[in-house]
C-alpha cells in the first residue's frame, strides 16, 4: 500500500498561551476517491496506536496525542495533534539539536547524509531552533 501523495508541506498550526500549547500538522493526501479512501483509513487504522504510543509514551511530547483523517472539500487528509505543555518541550527540543555529536560516527553520518538527501545544510540544528530563539 503506496501513500506517495502525502504532501511534502503538510500545513501546520502552532496556538497556545504559552502554559497549554498545541500542533497541529495536516498532510493533504488526495481528493475524494473510493480506494484511496479506503487505504487512508485502513492506514490511519493501523498508525493510530503507534503514533500515540511514540508521541505519548516514548517521547512524551503532550497529554494529547491523536492522529485522525480529514475531509474538507472533498480533500482527503491526515490529522495530527500533540498537546503539551510547549516551553519545557521546546526547550529540550533546543538542547537536543544542539547537542554535539558524542563520536566520529555520528558526525560522519550526518555529514555524508546531507550529501546523499542532497540538501547540503551543514548548520541544519542551528537553522532549525532559530524560529525559538
Amino acid at each position: 500500500m503506496a501513500f506517495s501523495m502525502l504532501t511534502s508541506n503538510p500545513l501546520k498550526l502552532l496556538m497556545g498561551d504559552g502554559e497549554s500549547d498545541f500542533v497541529v500538522t495536516l498532510s493533504l493526501v488526495h481528493q475524494d476517491s473510493t480506494m484511496l479512501n479506503v487505504k487512508l483509513q485502513l492506514f490511519a487504522l493501523i498508525a493510530k496506536q503507534p503514533v500515540f504510543h511514540q508521541l505519548r509514551s516514548v517521547e512524551q511530547l503532550g497529554y494529547i496525542t491523536m492522529l485522525t483523517q480529514s475531509y474538507d472539500s472533498g480533500i482527503q487528509g491526515l490529522q495530527f495533534i500533540v498537546q503539551s505543555t510547549a516551553k519545557s518541550n521546546v526547550n529540550a527540543l533546543i538542547e537536543m539539536k544542539l547537542e554535539k555529536p558524542k563520536n566520529l560516527s555520528e558526525e560522519t553520518s550526518f555529514y555524508w547524509g546531507e550529501f546523499f538527501y542532497g540538501t547540503l545544510k551543514f548548520d541544519r540544528s542551528e537553522i532549525e531552533v532559530s524560529p525559538f530563539s
